[in-house]
């Protein structure tokens, strides 16, 4: 089976938007156009993932995708890819998906030449999604691009 034409960027956006945002709006996940493999628990373990949750790992090229989702809150990220056009990959595809996505603030991550980005996304009257993207801001900094969604409840 031919690999599909997908950057990291693009499958972590779809995974986002078509997976993650709609599992939390209640709607079943649309299909992903790889295959996902579970990761045993040594596999997660060393992803840096809390054993309890759905772990699975999105081969692409010679690394992939990884997934995480336990309880209300789920990650999606990618390591030592180009991260050049991931954050505006994600914007696009949120704002597409959900137009009365906003955007929230923008701050400094603890790393250096990383930045945070956050969303909130409306699901209903009283459900919301935070979305927190976490990204290198210069070519020096570590490639990984992370995306982290959790569900809230209005108050």
């Amino acid at each position: 089976m031919a690999e599909p034409d997908l950057t990291h960027a693009q499958l972590t956006a779809k995974l986002v938007v078509e997976g993650c945002l709609r599992i939390m709006e209640g709607k079943d996940p649309g299909a992903m156009p790889i295959g996902a493999v579970p990761l045993e628990p040594e596999e997660a373990k060393a992803a840096g993932v809390e054993p309890g949750g759905l772990a699975v790992f999105y081969p692409l090229g010679a690394t992939g995708v990884l997934f995480y989702m336990r309880g209300a809150g789920a990650r999606v990220w990618f390591n030592n890819e180009d991260c050049d056009g991931a954050l505006e990959t994600l914007e696009i595809a949120l704002r597409n998906a959900y137009p009365k996505a906003t955007f929230s603030q923008q701050v400094e991550h603890t790393v250096p030449d990383m930045n945070v980005r956050l969303y909130n996304v409306p699901i209903d009257d009283v459900y919301f999604a935070s979305v927190e993207v976490t990204y290198p801001i210069t070519r020096a900094a570590r490639k990984q691009f992370i995306v982290r969604v959790h569900a809230q409840q209005r108050v």
